[in-house]
């Protein structure tokens, strides 16, 4: 493996925390397990953010539109699934009849018998998918000389 290859990598890996964490709102984490459109939106989003990166990384070339095609349709349908799995295991749920002092601090409560294991596994599962999709894209592409 070359300097660049590595530093590629490394790039995009820094590029999917941007998109997949840095630049997603609250909003769009807790609705994209719900509505199909903001899935979509995020996905279209988060390609968006990582096929920009990498155009800066490696230039302007076709293997860069197939990218982001293959990126928007994995992360599409990975996080169709994962974030739905995940919506389930997330173990706290609001508890709205309780006053709360700080309107912008929601009271939630542990749902009984779960912890958060099991849902950091899913998240964690999660970012598998995508940075093995982000790498063994670019690779398959000859984007990793």
């Amino acid at each position: 493996m070359t300097l660049h290859a590595l530093l590629v990598i490394l790039w995009l890996l820094a590029l999917h925390f941007l998109a997949d964490f840095v630049l997603q709102s609250d909003r769009v984490a807790q609705a994209k397990s719900k509505d199909w459109g903001m899935l979509g939106m995020h996905a279209s989003f988060y390609a968006g953010i990582v096929g920009v990166g990498l155009f800066l990384a490696v230039g302007v070339g076709a293997a860069l539109l197939t990218f982001y095609l293959i990126t928007l349709a994995a992360h599409f349908l990975t996080d169709a699934v994962t974030s739905r799995v995940n919506a389930k295991l997330w173990p706290l749920t609001p508890l709205s009849h309780i006053h709360q002092q700080d309107a912008f601090e929601p009271v939630f409560a542990l749902r009984y018998g779960k912890g958060f294991h099991n849902f950091f596994v899913g998240v964690g599962f999660d970012q598998l998918l995508h940075q093995a999709q982000l790498i063994l894209t670019a690779y398959g592409l000859g984007l990793l000389r």
